[in-house]
């Protein structure tokens, strides 16, 4: 059970829990592919509402941001309700005055059972996030700490399947060295890999995903479920 000073502090933990990304294996010294033109908006043909089923998890693409909403159930008191002036239940909700936010809540013995909608912003056009269409794929880079880029490779084929795939360290790195120039950076402990650079040309980025040597092993797959671009925000 949380108190409702706490709940703020529930969201920060939820969202610090579902959504923290480590540092990525593999990072681009420039937005990919090199050359082709940043976008300004993402193109209609991805805009849309997608479910995956996997993870019970609903994606949303507009015109400049990619976005997912995550829902878990919490509980608070009836007692902690009923004693804060900031917070009330009625006709089956739940209003928190902090939040401005009222959810749908059932009454299960002394606690208050409710859902909160959480959502997570994975890319958005602006100068750290780049957008490129390259080979009918969606190519979102996003601006590490260090000037590096992470990559995602958005494919939606014909069945309204759409795949998001990031980049992982290949089986057969050798494979890869013969195509672009890899640098490594390996782990103090064990020496293993534990990132690696790269920076390759069009042709050469072209070349790692025809092969599949980069983003085919490490993929979200979500079903359009929506594809009015005017109804997402």
């Amino acid at each position: 059970m949380i108190g409702l000073n706490p709940l703020k502090s529930l969201v920060v933990l939820a969202l610090t829990s579902l959504f923290v990304t480590c540092e990525p294996p593999v990072v681009f010294m420039e937005p990919q592919p090199i050359g082709e033109k940043q976008l300004t908006a993402l193109p209609d043909q991805f805009r849309g509402m997608y479910w995956c089923e996997t993870d019970s998890i609903t994606l949303i693409i507009n015109d400049k941001t990619v976005y997912k909403d995550l829902d878990f159930e919490t509980s608070l008191l009836k007692s902690e309700i009923d004693s804060n002036p900031d917070v009330s239940y009625e006709n089956g909700k739940l209003f928190i005055k902090e939040l401005n936010q009222s959810f749908p809540a059932q009454l299960k013995n002394d606690s208050l059972v409710f859902n909160l909608t959480l959502k997570d912003t994975l890319f958005n056009i602006s100068e750290k996030q780049v957008a490129k269409l390259f080979k009918g794929r969606l190519i979102l880079n996003k601006q590490l700490q260090d000037s590096s880029w992470e990559v995602k490779v958005l494919t939606l084929n014909e069945n309204n399947m759409l795949t998001i795939a990031h980049a992982e360290i290949p089986q057969d790195l050798e494979e890869l060295k013969h195509i672009t120039h890899v640098d490594q950076v390996n782990d103090t402990e064990n020496e293993k890999i534990r990132q690696i650079k790269i920076s390759p040309s069009k042709d050469e980025f072209n070349q790692i995903l025809k092969q599949g040597l980069l983003f085919d092993g490490s993929c979200m797959e979500l079903i359009r479920i929506a594809s009015d671009s005017n109804q997402m925000h």
